[in-house]
């Protein structure tokens, strides 16, 4: 049985050739979200959040996914370089179901630097919850950036005063069974920890302490 989408009203402020008003309304759905494990539906208690990337206004790939040890997971925060995380909900929402996400009723309010075309993800943290501040390695986490179910819209900023619907809808849904492969929705990611000097680096450094020490000699 196909539940009914919410509404996601988001305010934004995008910035084009000038500063402008811009209000874009979006139906969200997430089905089914897992854990690290495939068919595991994430706990109802999980964390969900809307992505946008703002440094790819050409509608094309989404940019990384890969999240830091340490990176805030604030709304508002660069959880990625240059993806910025618009808004955070549970993944049960107002559906209570493990797995489904659907749910806001909040304005969100988009800063200087958006454009139409700003490419948009999904990520969800079955361990985490809206509470958590930053990321920690090894926590498991899921990212989806389109195209979407049959019949979602590209998952990209749209033009103002849009209507669209992104969906992420698998065939062994909860509540609302997509076109999706199950494995879409599996969190198959895990934040990684920060990145090790490189051996080039390393290697010039001890060759200066080197040079260093024999010019104290």
């Amino acid at each position: 049985m196909k539940f009914k989408t919410q509404v996601i009203a988001l305010a934004a402020c995008c910035l084009f050739s000038q500063n402008t008003q811009a209000t874009v309304t979006f139906n969200l759905q997430g089905d089914l979200l897992q854990t690290a494990t495939l068919g595991t539906a994430a706990p109802t208690s999980g964390l969900v959040m809307l992505v946008a990337n703002t440094t790819n206004t050409t509608n094309g790939p989404f940019g990384s996914t890969a999240i830091q040890n340490g990176a805030s997971l604030a709304v508002g925060a660069n959880v990625i370089p240059g993806d910025v995380i618009l808004k955070e909900w549970t993944v049960g929402g107002a559906s209570a179901t493990p797995g489904a996400f659907y749910d806001t009723t909040s304005a969100l309010t988009l800063g200087s630097g958006w454009a139409t075309g700003n490419p948009l993800a999904l990520l969800w943290f079955p361990t985490l919850t809206t509470g958590a501040s930053t990321a920690v390695t090894g926590t498991a986490y899921g990212a989806y950036t389109g195209p979407g179910s049959t019949g979602s819209a590209a998952w990209t900023t749209p033009a103002n005063g849009s209507t669209v619907s992104l969906d992420l809808n698998t065939t062994n849904a909860a509540i609302s069974p997509g076109n999706l492969s199950p494995a879409t929705g599996v969190a198959s990611l895990s934040v990684i920890g920060a990145p090790e000097p490189s051996r080039a680096i390393l290697a010039a450094l001890g060759f200066g302490l080197i040079a260093l020490r024999r010019r104290r000699r």
